[in-house]
This record gives C-alpha cells, sequence and structure tokens, in this order.
C-alpha cells in the first residue's frame, strides 16, 4: 500500500506562507515557533502538548525550507 500523504517537508513546503523576501519569512517562522512555545507552556492535557510540540516541530521545519541552499 502506498503512502497517501506528502513526505513532511513537502508538506510544511506547501503549508508555510511564501513571500519574495527571504528575512519575511524567517520573521514569520520565528513568532510562529515563539507563540507555539508560549502555547506549549499553557498545554494543560497530554493531547494539546503533543500538538505544540507538533506545531513547533512544524515551524523549526519551516526554518530549514527558507534556509536550505539554493
Amino acid at each position: 500500500m502506498q503512502n497517501e500523504f506528502p513526505p513532511y517537508a513537502v508538506m510544511v513546503n506547501n503549508l508555510f506562507k511564501k513571500d519574495p523576501k527571504p528575512g519575511v519569512m524567517l520573521h514569520h517562522a520565528a513568532t510562529g515557533l515563539a507563540g507555539e512555545i508560549g502555547e506549549l507552556r499553557g498545554a494543560t492535557t497530554r493531547l494539546n502538548f503533543i500538538e505544540e510540540l507538533g506545531d513547533i516541530r512544524f515551524y523549526f521545519a519551516a526554518f530549514s525550507t527558507v534556509m536550505k541552499p539554493v
């Protein structure tokens, strides 16, 4: 059976907002990461904690999308 979902890096690349200026994208990723860390701090259930960790992983992956070599 073939996987019906794209690889994680492809999903992040598709979902992360694009901008012609890399600095704008880095700012977006940094702001998103900071916000998700704040939400992680306020997580009250195990499920919410796991969800916030996934969001943090998304923004870390977004950083690598922006910073990948040309």
